[in-house]
């Protein structure tokens, strides 16, 4: 009978040892960036992208609102005449800028 008392001990004392190197103890996820229910909040959440930021990228100096990161930060009429060389244009005046 003793020997079942220290294999009790030993796999409850093993899974507190699991249990408290990942973290969760009472059921609550980590890493959950504040939030107690596992799910992530965005890493966007609360950073808006400015007039400026969202301006289409081309070299010339175009005005147009961008359509975004998945589109290469141009604008729809931009988009049609995307080259590698227009690529480089742009890639050199985002590094002459700073």
């Amino acid at each position: 009978m003793p020997r079942r008392n220290v294999l009790d001990q030993f796999i409850h004392d093993l899974a507190a040892a699991v249990a408290a190197k990942l973290g969760n103890l009472n059921g609550v996820a980590t890493g959950t960036r504040g939030r107690g229910n596992g799910r992530r909040s965005s890493p966007m959440r609360g950073k808006h992208f400015s007039e400026k930021k969202m301006r289409c990228r081309w070299p010339v100096g175009c005005k147009n609102r961008s359509l975004g990161p998945k589109n290469h930060w141009l604008c729809a009429d931009h988009l049609r005449k995307w080259s590698p060389k227009v690529r480089r244009a742009i890639e050199e005046k985002q590094a002459a800028e700073g």
